[in-house]
């Protein structure tokens, strides 16, 4: 498959989690093609829920 490897320099408190909300672009649309697919590690689960709520807030209200 396709797997591109990114890192890139924290800026952002870690527990803020909005060092990933660049997976979802600013300005997206319901009417837009979906963003990539994309695959985030995590050590626990908690966290792992965490940032699915903070992208999932990043959503245009339609999609959440």
């Amino acid at each position: 498959p396709n797997i591109k490897i990114g890192i890139r320099k924290v800026k952002y408190a870690l527990n803020s989690f909005a060092d990933l909300t660049f997976l979802i672009l600013p300005g997206f649309n319901v009417d837009d093609p979906p963003p990539p697919k994309f695959l985030i590690f995590f050590n626990d689960i908690p966290g792992s829920i965490n940032v699915a709520c903070v992208l999932h807030c990043h959503l245009p209200s339609k999609l959440r």
